[in-house]
């Protein structure tokens, strides 16, 4: 019999590994949006946005997917840059059901039909400045994240969103094909959960250093265990080591 996972059980880690079968990423990342509900979940160059309005806003487009067919293990594409609307398409996929499957903007086009042809995604979720990048001999279904009149509303009462098994999967991750054709790597949540909660040596709380930049797609789990702040660093930022440490400085200041 599966047993309820509860507050507790994050902070508890002991009893986290004991009960970690049954722990999956949305269930994590809702427990967390309960207990700090007003702590600052992402930023980016021009916003904020909270734990809170994060979970409604994630819930309200898992919901929109649900309708669109997304039901649990099917890929659903993401081809934005990294910004906040990334994260929430992550977030929104797992909770409906989906295996999120990040799509690198750099990678030629013909590298991105290949990926696409293999993995034969349910949807991709991107932006119109970035459908020229999608064409396919195969009709492909986009949302475009940026017109949320188009998948902004709150759930149906009636509607609920799927239980996760943790056994599902929660990432397809295409290899660049440097060596030969791209190769899908296949994570489970229940793969991400474990790795993730035994990294000790890199303390995220809120009462500790609650930043986490993100770099690559890997780095955007971490923070949802802890409440910590992830922190968006435009590229041209991240390559010019003077605008970096300035960043790096004004955001310290922040928690000094």
């Amino acid at each position: 019999m599966k047993t309820a996972i509860t507050s507790e059980m994050i902070i508890d880690k002991d009893l986290i590994y004991a009960k970690q079968n049954f722990i999956s990423l949305p269930n994590l990342f809702k427990l967390q949006a309960q207990r700090t509900p007003e702590a600052i979940a992402i930023v980016d160059r021009t916003n904020s946005i909270t734990y809170q309005k994060l979970d409604q806003l994630t819930d309200n487009l898992a919901g929109y997917l649900q309708k669109q067919g997304v039901t649990s293990n099917q890929p659903v594409g993401v081809l934005l840059e990294k910004s906040q609307d990334y994260i929430i398409a992550c977030i929104a996929i797992l909770k409906a059901g989906g295996a999120f499957m990040p799509l690198e903007l750099k990678y030629p086009d013909a590298l991105l039909a290949k990926i696409v042809a293999d993995a034969k995604p349910s949807l991709i979720i991107s932006k119109s400045q970035y459908y020229q990048r999608l064409s396919s001999k195969n009709p492909l279904q986009i949302l475009p994240i940026d017109r949320e009149d188009n998948w902004n509303f709150p759930l149906n009462p009636e509607q609920k969103l799927p239980s996760i098994d943790p056994k599902n999967i929660a990432n397809i991750i295409y290899t660049s094909g440097s060596t030969g054709e791209p190769k899908g790597v296949i994570l489970t949540h229940q793969a991400i959960v474990t790795g993730e909660l035994r990294r000790e040596q890199v303390s995220l709380s809120k009462s500790g250093y609650p930043i986490a930049y993100v770099l690559f797609q890997w780095e955007i789990y971490r923070p949802w265990i802890k409440g910590a702040t992830i922190y968006i660093v435009p590229d041209e930022i991240i390559y010019d080591h003077e605008q970096f440490l300035d960043l790096i400085f004004q955001i310290a200041g922040r928690f000094t």
